[in-house]
């Protein structure tokens, strides 16, 4: 499956402030700055995030369209939890509504 992306600066802005984490990689174009750029790259440094700088060009094919204002990021895999998992976490919710059932 190819990589999931969110582009602008706002987005990726509002990526880094969540309490999940949801990037796994940020891409800014070479030569872009300022200081939308440079917050999205102080929050990625202090999340752990990697940043790397690329040609325009690169960001444009990620986006798929030209207006990606300079900046991608690659989110992360979302967990997904088996039916087992499920089960065994229902289990302590299931057990009190059971026990309470009478014939």
């Amino acid at each position: 499956m190819p990589d999931q992306i969110i582009y602008g600066i706002n987005p990726v802005l509002e990526a880094l402030k969540a309490d999940r984490p949801w990037l796994n990689k940020i891409i800014i174009a070479e030569g872009r700055h300022g200081t939308p750029l440079k917050s999205i790259q102080h929050l990625a440094r202090k999340k752990g995030v990697p940043v790397q700088v690329r040609v325009k060009e690169v960001l444009t094919k990620l986006a798929g369209r030209e207006n990606h204002q300079g900046v991608v990021g690659l989110l992360a895999g979302f967990p997904y939890a088996t039916f087992e998992d499920l089960l065994r976490a229902s289990r302590s919710i299931l057990v009190p509504h059971i026990s309470s059932i009478t014939s």
